[in-house]
């Protein structure tokens, strides 16, 4: 039986190994976890809090890429998959301190987030540049935790360290502003009663081999110049 166009098509991604599509070291159970995390939790989330998704249109289509997002709240990384839910999975820096905790290590481990421990901090920079390697896409809050004061912190080296080695990696600029107001890291649970107060905002790629002026330490500088730039 000869296949039509779509069905041949159809039939070649059928076929497509899961290395391409996912993270080389995410478990089958990990792919139907970030499923329903995507498609459920996090639309049930921005259902509740979010006011405004902007520059959804910026979003490369495919990898790999480089999020880069300022740190409110622990919806952050909920906000921003629904966001960018076009990407089939996200890969992100999670501290070590979450996988401390029986019930999220189990979900933690079969996700294939990245771990980041804090006694050998470029073994998590190592893998970034692994999964990006790989052509997927990671999450990185790179002033390291939830600021309190709402404003944009310093921001750690992981940035500069992944373009040194991948200069030719697209960065995206991300803002998110009001999470702190919905779930402040000084209270253990959300506001559920508190509204739409979240606004996400993403930036145009960047990539360094564009600035070749720069270096990755300046560069890496601009990236958090623009993520200030879109946290309104």
């Amino acid at each position: 039986m000869e296949l039509t166009r779509n069905q041949s098509k159809w039939h070649k991604e059928d076929n497509m190994s899961i290395e391409q599509k996912y993270p080389s070291n995410v478990t089958a159970k990990g792919m139907v976890y970030f499923f329903i995390l995507k498609n459920v939790i996090c639309r049930l989330v921005c259902w509740l809090w979010v006011r405004k998704i902007s520059g959804i249109e910026k979003i490369p289509r495919r990898g790999p890429f480089l999020i880069v997002c300022n740190h409110q709240s622990h919806l952050d990384f909920m906000v921003l998959t629904f966001a960018f839910r076009s990407i089939r999975f996200l890969s992100s820096f999670i501290k070590d301190a979450y996988h401390d905790v029986p019930c999220l290590d189990f979900f933690l481990k079969e996700l294939a987030q990245i771990r980041v421990d804090r006694n050998n901090k470029l073994k998590s920079i190592d893998e970034a540049i692994r999964v990006l390697s790989e052509n997927h896409v990671v999450v990185i809050f790179p002033e390291g935790t939830r600021i309190r004061s709402g404003k944009i912190g310093k921001f750690y080296r992981g940035v500069e360290l992944i373009i040194k080695n991948l200069p030719h990696v697209r960065i995206v600029p991300v803002g998110i502003s009001g999470a702190r107001k919905i779930w402040s890291p000084k209270h253990p649970w959300p506001n559920f009663f508190g509204g739409r107060q979240i606004t996400f905002s993403v930036g145009d790629a960047m990539e360094l081999t564009n600035f070749e002026e720069m270096d990755a330490k300046q560069f890496a500088d601009n990236v958090r110049g623009a993520v200030i730039s879109l946290v309104k």
